[in-house]
């Protein structure tokens, strides 16, 4: 979810996709970032518009661009995204999967609990995993995003796998090597 820094191609999110594809568990996986990004210039650049305004925020005129990261930080600025949130939501109650993940990092925190608030609601029992850059300490990860039951630390591409086979299979493991549980 919103926002990556777009200085880097999200090759952590292909490694994770490309581990579960080859595991036994059907997957499906979507750059939500990507949508939002051209969804927000193509509004701004077709409506001639220097900067997107919303209620009485003016946003900047790039959000993705560095120094305005903490932006993504502000509920009131995740609002502007909700169309496209709410979209990810019903996609996701549609499929009914068994379970989510998503990249966790300081920029997607408020996004990413937008949508899993909701996914709690629609999909009470849906699994909920996280990984990335803000899951890299084992000794904080329960504390990282509490509304989760599983948190990937560190590299998730060796053991994301094996965890969504076990999650497909019905099972709930705990605290596996490279994985913390609720």
């Amino acid at each position: 979810l919103p926002a990556r820094s777009l200085a880097q191609l999200p090759i952590g999110f292909a490694y994770v996709y490309k581990a579960v594809r080859e595991s036994s568990v059907r997957v499906q996986a979507i750059d939500v970032d990507l949508v939002a990004y051209h969804r927000y210039h193509a509004r701004r650049c077709l409506n001639y518009v220097e900067q997107i305004s919303f209620g009485e925020q003016v946003h900047p005129q790039d959000p993705w661009q560095a120094e305005n990261y903490i932006v993504w930080t502000d509920p009131n600025f995740i609002n502007y995204f909700s169309d496209i949130l709410d979209e990810l939501v019903e996609k996701i109650v549609e499929a009914r999967p068994k379970a989510v993940g998503f990249s966790l990092h300081q920029t997607s925190h408020v996004a990413i609990k937008r949508v899993v608030d909701q996914l709690r609601r629609l999909l009470p029992q849906v699994v909920v995993i996280v990984g990335g850059m803000s899951c890299y300490q084992h000794f904080v990860a329960r504390r990282i995003f509490p509304e989760v039951d599983y948190v990937v630390v560190g590299e998730a591409d060796t053991v994301i796998g094996p965890l969504c086979e076990a999650l497909a299979r019905g099972e709930r493991p705990r605290d596996l090597p490279g994985i913390v549980s609720k």
